[in-house]
This record gives structure tokens, C-alpha cells and sequence, in this order.
């Protein structure tokens, strides 16, 4: 039961870091696109 729960935080830990990074990445495409289109 323990071990079963440590897997399961650490396979959230890794989720969320997972989803961090991505939202991190599109925001600051998002930024560079919303920039490009009002230099254009």
C-alpha cells in the first residue's frame, strides 16, 4: 500500500512537473507570437 502510494506521488511530481514546463513553454510562445504580430 505504502510503496504503491510513493509511486503514485512521484509519478504525480513528475505530472506536474511535466505540465509546469509545458504551460511555461506555450505562455512564452504565445508571447513571442503576440510580439511578432505587433511589430508586424
Amino acid at each position: 500500500m505504502r510503496r504503491c502510494f510513493t509511486a503514485f506521488y512521484a509519478d504525480s511530481k513528475a505530472i506536474l512537473r511535466f505540465c509546469t514546463a509545458h504551460f511555461l513553454l506555450r505562455y512564452s510562445l504565445a508571447k513571442a507570437l503576440k510580439g511578432t504580430r505587433w511589430r508586424n
